[in-house]
Parts: structure tokens; sequence; C-alpha cells
């Protein structure tokens, strides 16, 4: 199974001196990008302790990446196309372009820099890093892999890890020359090495040695004597530095919370409408500026606007006392969803009151409302269900699912784009082998939901597990949010500490298996069901899923997952209006 779009891989080099740069060449490419990019940081911390990266650490590389780029054909399964380029670019052009150019009569392409007359001017770069030179030098700073070439799959872990670098960067492991495609200066511009009027305007800009991001008191002497006296002076420094500052007012209008006017706010265009005719009325009582309004027509236009929406479902007791103190009435989440649809918020009690008088969709959040679940089944009512997204949640839950008549999604897989999937920072990795059987419980509250009880399950299935296995079975109960989002306390953690397979119930700690490369059995509803087996008979032989597979799923998963501007302003019932009616 393949994803019908364009999705290209990229692998950015990451240095813990330098991260600014490596966010900085991630927006660069994003700005530019014509079609979905998938961004890989290489953090050589997360390779060791993953322990991809075994190999010591060489104390005369000049960056935590010297290696790890040569990774890339691994991370990719040997399949397709790549692109790799150490933290310090800047591109300045649709790196698509690049990416058309890779070929499957060529293993990898790069620029070839001393047949473009490339000679290292200083013996210092960076943050005072010595300046080594050797043949290919700067070769491998941006390497377009074609990654099911024989070549790229020489480039195995063992290679990596135990080969000298001398063999890496010169690319021994290409057998023949002929297999390295040659690109244009423009695709690895070394700043201060090439001029415009030999080669045109850069599309790929590499500080080799060195950029503004550094602290002037690292400028090389000879950088000095050549009349540049500050980082941001090399040659494009004042582009990065004007890239850096478009980033960075990305982040802050990411979290600026203020006054807006109301064609800027989330809403849907039918509430829109409602609220700009409202401020008209209060604000232009006796229609002096504008057409006249009416009051009474306003508030049928309200009612009907109602009437056509969903019920959300809200009680003041739900309500942490952390959410309440900060002024909520109602859960947020929920609200969202529901203002999107042009309904409203009530109580469980109102509900009931006038269930016969009304029809509409009930929307609810949290598996604890069982007695709602329970009521629109056995009413015929259809409901919305919202909790937890399937992936994409770091800290901060930016990510919903929202699902109608379950719990999660488990109906038919279609040919979707990837675009919710990349938006979601979805991601896949190949498939691993390993020791244990991690057994994740659900939550008690899950289990309750189920009318099972949660520690009588776990006896039941370790003792099923026993029974077709010896591998040690590690328990892994659900903590708290603040515990599972800690690097340390993550699942993502726990999955590369030598696991076989997971075991679960319902939890989407299954879908996080498969997007780890690691094959888990589950034994109730589960949205990762289509690629996962139910048979613990099979603990040994477990269901291992392609690449392609996992991005399939995850790619129809990301159309049932909203984040809170989609749900605000009617996007999240709309994608649902339109998969629901199909």
């Amino acid at each position: 199974m393949l994803i019908p779009h364009t999705v290209i891989n990229v692998f950015i080099g990451w240095d813990s001196r330098e991260p600014i740069a490596a966010d900085v060449c991630a927006y660069s490419i994003l700005k530019h990008a014509s079609v979905p990019v998938n961004i890989h940081y290489l953090k050589l911390d997360e390779l060791e302790r993953e322990k991809i990266i075994t190999r010591k650490r060489d104390q005369s590389a000049s960056t935590e990446f010297t290696y790890t780029r040569f990774l890339v054909p691994y991370f990719m399964g040997y399949q397709g196309k790549a692109i790799f380029c150490d933290c310090d670019f800047l591109w300045t052009q649709d790196i698509k372009e690049l990416y058309d150019q890779i070929t499957s009569n060529k293993s990898v392409y790069v620029v070839p820099h001393e047949k473009y007359g490339y000679t290292p001017k200083t013996k210092l770069k960076m943050d005072g890093k010595a300046q080594s030179v050797y043949p290919k030098k700067n070769w491998s700073s941006m390497m377009a892999f074609n990654c099911g070439s024989l070549d790229c799959q020489r480039l195995s872990l063992d290679v990596v890890n135990q080969k000298p670098l001398s063999y890496l960067h010169r690319f021994e492991w290409v057998t023949q020359e002929k297999k390295i495609g040659y690109l244009r200066p423009i695709w690895n511009w070394l700043s201060g090495y090439y001029e415009e009027k030999d080669w045109g305007k850069p599309s790929a800009i590499h500080y080799t040695d060195g950029g503004p991001w550094f602290n002037d008191q690292t400028l090389p002497k000879e950088y000095q004597k050549a009349g540049i006296g500050s980082w941001s002076q090399v040659q494009y420094g004042d582009v990065w530095l004007k890239y850096k500052e478009e980033y960075q007012e990305e982040l802050e209008q990411r979290d600026k919370r203020t006054l807006v006017n109301i064609s800027d706010l989330t809403l849907g265009k039918a509430m829109t409408d409602i609220v700009n005719e409202l401020e008209h009325i209060l604000l232009d009582p006796y229609n002096l500026y504008e057409e006249k309004h009416n009051v009474t027509q306003l508030i049928n236009k309200i009612k009907r606007y109602h009437n056509k929406g969903i019920i959300g479902v809200s009680d003041m007791a739900d309500l942490p006392q952390s959410v309440i103190k900060r002024g909520f009435k109602w859960d947020r989440v929920v609200d969202a969803f529901v203002k999107g649809t042009g309904g409203f918020i009530s109580d469980w009690d109102a509900v009931l009151k006038n269930m016969d008088e009304q029809k509409h969709p009930i929307a609810f959040r949290g598996i604890t409302k069982k007695y709602i679940y329970d009521f629109c089944k056995e009413n015929g009512r259809d409901f919305y269900f919202i909790d937890t997204g399937y992936f994409g949640n770091g800290k901060t839950k930016n990510w919903h699912r929202v699902t109608k008549n379950n719990l999660q999604y488990c109906g038919e897989l279609r040919d979707v784009p990837a675009d919710r999937y990349i938006k979601a920072h979805g991601y896949t990795k190949k498939f691993t082998s390993g020791g244990k059987i991690l057994l994740c419980p659900p939550s008690e509250k899950a289990m309750n939901f189920y009318g099972e009880n949660l520690d009588t399950w776990m006896e039941k299935t370790v003792a099923e597990i026993k029974k077709h296995t010896d591998r040690p079975i590690e328990i892994r109960l659900k903590q708290k949010r603040s515990e599972r989002v800690t690097e340390q306390g993550s699942i993502q953690t726990a999955l590369q500490d030598d696991v076989h397979c997971l075991v679960t119930y319902n939890s989407i700690a299954a879908i996080e298996a498969l997007m780890e490369g690691k094959p888990a059995f589950v034994l109730g509803q589960n949205a990762a069901s289509p690629l996962c087996s139910d048979d613990l008979s099979k603990l040994e032989t477990p269901l291992i899923p392609t690449e392609d597979e996992v991005m399939y799923l995850l790619s129809n998963l990301a159309y049932h997952q909203f984040n809170h501007n989609e749900l605000t302003t009617g996007r999240a019932w709309e994608i649902l209006q339109e998969w629901y009616s199909k």
C-alpha cells in the first residue's frame, strides 16, 4: 500500500551546540516546499540511547552528525529517495527541484566542490574546531540518496558503526565513481567560496566555516584580516538573519494571545456573521451608520443557527479545579467542537429533560461518560466521542480525536493524501527485533467502561502470554500524563528498550508501537487493529506491516483528529461530514 502523495523525507544533522541553526534550516525548507516534507533531526544522543549508534565518539569530529548522516538509507528501509543536509544550511528554493533530480541510475548525488575550485580558506571553522582537509571534502554535507541502490544498501548499521570515517566521507562505499551524480554548486553553496556571477543565485546556502548564530569571539583571524568583523557579515549572513527573524515571528504568533478583530476570530462563517451583526446593533443602536438591523430577526437567526448543530455535554462537576480557576465553565475542547458545528453546550440533566424535543447528535469527551454512550446506543442517537488524538501530541495536547458513534475510528481505510499525517508530525520507523513482551494495560477507567476488572484482565492476559512464549514480560501501567510526556517516561523510550512486541487492549499505545517499528497485539476494539493481531498464540511470529502500511493507517487516522483551531472554525466538522457521508 502506497500513499498517493509525494512526501519528501529530509534528514538534518543536529548538533547540541547550534540547535537554532537546525530549526532555521528546517523552516527554510518548509517555507519554499511545494509538496509535504517530513523533517527528521539526526540527534546523536537519541541514536546512542536507542543503540543505533554504538561506536565511540570521535573527538576530532567537527559535528555530532559526522557519521549519523550515513544512516539515512537505513532509516528509509533502503527504499525510495531522501535528502540529507548539515544543520548550517539555508534553503532559498523549493527542495522538490533537487528531489526530482534523483534517478535510479545513480546511488547518491553531491556537489563535487574540488571540481569548482574549492579550497578551505581558514585553519579553524565554526566554534574553534580545526579545519581538516581531505579528498571529497564537504561532498557529504548535502547528499541526495537513492536509498534502494546497491551502494546505499552497503551502508548497514555495522558499516556506519565500524568503518573509519574516511571510508564514509570519501564515498568508498560507492563501488563505481559513475554511480555518484554531480550537482551544480547552487545545491551546496559554500558561503564565501562561490560567486553568483559564475553560477547564478544559490538554492541551498551552506555556512560551512560558520554562520551568524555563532559568538563573534570564535571568528577566525583569517576572516578578521579580510575585513569581516562579525559572523553576520559572512556571505549571505544577512539572509540567514532574515530567515531567523521570520522563524521566531512564526513561533511568537503561535503563542500570541491578544485582542483581535471579529474577522480574525476562529469562528465558523455562520457564527461570525451573527457576531458581526450583534456588534453593529450594540455599537449603532439607532442605525445611523449602518443599514438597519433588527434585534428580533437576529434572535430568530440565532435560534435557527442552534437548531442545526449538535449538543455538547459538559457538566461543571466534570471539570478539574485547575480549569475552573482559569475561568472555564465547561469543557473547552467540547466547546470548540460544537462551536464549529453551530451547536451549543448543555449539561446532561437538560438533555434528558428535552430528549423528546431534540434529536441533535450529542458530543462528549472522555471515557468516564459511559452513561451518555449507553443512552445514545439504547435510543439510536448519533454521538461524537472526543478524546486524545492518535498521534502528534507532546507536552501539550494539540490533537483531539473525534469519532462518530464509536470510541475510536475502526472503519474502512481509504486512499487519502498524507497532508494531515505530515501536519501532525507523523512518522514511521523500520521494524526491529527485541527480547521482551511489553504489556500495556488500559487505564482502570477504560476497563470499567468495558465491564472488565483491570487486575483480573491483567492476570488472565499474563497467563495467556506465558502459554505461548517464555520471553520476559514487562508491565507498563498507564502513568500520569505529566510523567508520560517526559523523555524518560515516554512510551517511545519504553518501546525502544529491547521490546519484541506490545500487547494491549484498546490503548493507542498500539499505534505508537507501530510508529516506533514494533509489532502489536490488540485484544479489544482498537484503531490499530488493521495492522495488529488479536491472537496471542502468534506471539513469536507477530504481524509485521510495512512502513508504507503504517503510514497508510496513520494518514487515515489523521482525518479523524483535529487541532483546536480546526475544531472551532468548523473545519473538523466539514471533514467528518464529508467522511461519514460516503
